[in-house]
């Protein structure tokens, strides 16, 4: 299958690149580099650097490439960033999605959206996929509305709409510089030495490892429709996120304790018994297996 992925140079669209390859699919990736790595393309992809923004730029991909699968995974993920600036966060998550969806000749859409920020705080949890989304932030709002749309053009288009709601993903690659990888934040810091914070220290999220989410895409290519949580259905506080890093690297440090940030929920867990019944998928490496996958390697 040629499968074009767009966001295929980040954290977590690079990873299910390799695993696509390794799978012997033909694999075209699209990133503009504004937050992906060019150390993080597999050289057998085909990769065009086009921001999903240019429609243009889109048509003449797709019209070359003809895929039968794309796997979108492009976005502005920051809760923070989103708040600071909507109009970016509208234009890259919904309008980006738009130029997508209208694409020709797609046979199956696979949508990266989020899980953590689809509820909210009066939300029930752990929330399922039938549990109403109510999202407090813009990055949520744009993820939802995204959603509808790719399940309104699947309607139009004849083409099977696979939406992925990720609980907050964790593993190698993860940006230890944006404010969404808080594993990854605190791991940096501590091996350089630094003082985290703690955005109020009994927030809970759902921690997923990357490698359990790459599993979900690949699942993905052949199974399911409609919309599945991939999480682990585990709370996990802030706190503990901490104690678990400094105790692996020995971290002689107390963190600094602040407010939430504008945007962000104070708990955080999904159901993924659909995942689990239509998909196969159930998750495998647990929050500290996953810190010792990344550091012990």
């Amino acid at each position: 299958m040629k499968i074009i992925v767009t966001g295929g140079a980040g954290f977590i669209g690079s990873h299910i690149v390799d695993a696509y390859i390794a799978a012997g699919h033909d694999v075209v990736v699209i990133d503009n580099l504004s937050t992906g790595r060019r150390d993080n393309l597999n050289p057998q992809a085909k990769f065009y650097e086009a921001d999903i923004c240019d429609k243009s730029a889109l048509d003449e991909i797709f019209k070359t490439e003809k895929p039968q699968i794309v796997n979108h995974h492009a976005a502005q993920i920051s809760v923070t960033e989103s708040e600071k600036d909507p109009a970016n966060t509208e234009a890259v998550n919904y309008d980006g999605t738009i130029n997508l969806l209208n694409q020709p000749g797609i046979e199956r859409f696979i949508f990266a959206s989020t899980g953590g920020a689809m509820f909210n705080d009066s939300s029930q949890l752990p929330a399922s996929e039938q549990t109403p989304a109510r999202p407090i932030s813009v990055y949520g709002q744009s993820k939802l509305k995204a959603e509808n749309a790719v399940i309104e053009q699947a309607e139009k288009q004849n083409f099977t709409p696979i939406i992925l709601r990720y609980a907050n993903v964790f593993g190698p690659r993860q940006n230890p510089h944006g404010e969404s990888g808080v594993v990854a934040i605190f791991c940096d810091l501590a091996q350089r030495g630094g003082q985290p914070t703690i955005y109020r220290k009994e927030t809970t999220r759902d921690y997923v490892f990357v490698a359990d989410v790459v599993h979900a895409n690949e699942l993905a290519v052949k199974k399911g429709s409609g919309i599945y949580h991939i999480a682990t259905g585990v709370e996990t506080t802030n706190q503990t996120v901490f104690e678990a890093v400094r105790d692996k690297f020995d971290w002689q440090t107390n963190p600094l304790y602040a407010a939430a940030r504008p945007g962000e929920v104070l708990r955080s867990v999904l159901r993924n018994n659909k995942a689990e019944l239509e998909l196969g998928w159930t998750p495998q490496i647990n929050f500290t297996e996953g810190i010792r996958l990344i550091y012990d390697r």
